[in-house]
């Protein structure tokens, strides 16, 4: 001890470049005991995540298997693939504005013939409620997996037809999940894909989990909500 110890002062002998290094060393540690443990307890869900919705309409409304025109939609023309009548249940997954049209994405969940199970966009106007705030462009969960050339499809089968088809060779295409859901032995994602130079087209449909490179990564709720 020296004499400032003996006054009650301490002083110390290390320079302060080795007590820099020292908090270094004891913030590191921390931010890998944190690390460690943020693996070993649930964490929250991602900012961008989605929120589907239960929605229904006030009047027939047409669904279209894309939001704008020609050239926009794939494989063609905007082209009317079903209809939600009064008392179908509908997951509303996100909203739009498309070239001034306001349109969101909706999975019909009714069993009636010639729309079943069907996706796609229809007039915000129709609807009942219109409290979804989830973009089709920036909610949702961004997949970084590359799709094999997939698929997107009007309804969570193989047998439903095609709304769009993601380029496996394209860097500038943004894919975004909203929901899945599963079906006898499969797991579909509904998957918004668009070009994020042009934010266009702007396709929407079910792709079969067996399409993604990491098939079991699963990110988004059940798209099941009535």
């Amino acid at each position: 001890m020296n004499s400032a110890a003996d006054d009650g002062r301490m002083t110390s002998t290390i320079s302060g470049a080795t007590v820099h290094r020292a908090l270094r060393r004891v913030a590191i540690v921390l931010a890998t005991l944190l690390a460690a443990r943020a693996g070993a307890v649930p964490l929250p869900p991602a900012a961008g995540g989605a929120a589907p919705i239960s929605n229904s309409v006030d009047e027939t409304a047409f669904i279209w298997n894309c939001p704008t025109g020609a050239p926009g939609c794939f494989p063609g023309p905007q082209t009317r693939v079903g209809d939600v009548r009064v008392g179908d249940p509908i997951a509303d997954l996100c909203h739009g504005n498309f070239s001034g049209r306001l349109k969101n994405l909706v999975w019909n969940q009714t069993g009636r013939a010639g729309a079943a199970e069907r996706t796609g966009f229809l007039y915000q106007s129709t609807l009942s409620s219109k409290s979804q705030r989830d973009s089709c462009y920036t909610s949702g969960v961004e997949l970084t997996a590359i799709f094999l050339g997939a698929t997107q499809r009007l309804c969570p089968y193989n047998t439903c037809g095609s709304t769009g088809r993601v380029p496996r060779d394209n860097m500038n295409w943004v894919m975004r999940e909203f929901c899945n859901v599963d079906r006898g032995s499969v797991n579909w994602r509904l998957v918004v894909a668009y070009n994020k130079t042009t934010n266009g087209p702007l396709t929407a449909g079910f792709v079969n989990e067996a399409a993604l490179d990491d098939p079991f990564r699963r990110t988004q709720v059940n798209c099941d909500l009535i």
